[in-house]
């Protein structure tokens, strides 16, 4: 079967026209973050598909292989996994065409890999970048406050203060030495 969250493209601005590339050798995925750095597309994070049920249980899963394409090869290469179950981040920045950050997010208790692996104790042992409160639904209570940056020449994760309160899919940017969170979804619906 031919996954849709496996496929790459690449559009060519002189031409006007899109060509594929390789497929993505890991997970198939949605809402992931995607950043260009020193001549590779770095694809990190997301979310399988899936459904949420509001009190009920949500089948998506975290994904936490990350991958990059190196644009003059066009090979995809395995760089580390994300340490947390956390992903779903939306988007990525760069900093200074090294680091990458990734706000917020969601992790849902299992990853989505050759198999599904559950994480947690059912909810009893998360990570505290998930403890601040947020709404009963089961799927919300997956948010995270965590901050990463990924270290694009060391291969590696890194973490920063967390926010305030759980984000999944902020805006992100970088203004000189200022990282902005601009949006996202919170425990109780959309942050303005």
């Amino acid at each position: 079967i031919r996954y849709v969250g496996k496929l790459a493209w690449k559009f060519s601005i002189e031409d006007q026209k899109w060509s594929s590339l390789p497929s993505l050798p890991g997970t198939p995925r949605l809402a992931h973050g995607v950043a260009c750095v020193k001549g590779k597309v770095y694809v990190l994070g997301g979310a399988s598909g899936g459904t949420s049920i509001v009190g009920g249980v949500t089948t998506f899963r975290t994904i936490v292989d990350n991958w990059a394409l190196n644009v003059k090869t066009v090979k995809w290469n395995r760089v580390a996994d994300t340490p947390l179950v956390i992903g779903n981040w939306c988007r990525a920045t760069v900093y200074k065409n090294r680091y990458i950050f990734l706000v917020g997010g969601a992790g849902y208790g299992k990853i989505a890999k050759d198999t599904i692996k559950s994480f947690w104790n059912n909810g009893k042992d998360k990570p505290k970048v998930m403890s601040h409160p947020t709404s009963p639904s089961d799927f919300r209570r997956a948010y995270s406050n965590n901050v990463f940056a990924y270290d694009t020449k060391l291969d590696k994760f890194l973490f920063s203060d967390p926010l305030p309160i759980n984000n999944n899919c902020p805006m992100v940017y970088i203004h000189k030495d200022y990282l902005y969170v601009l949006g996202g979804e919170g425990g109780s619906g959309c942050v303005l």
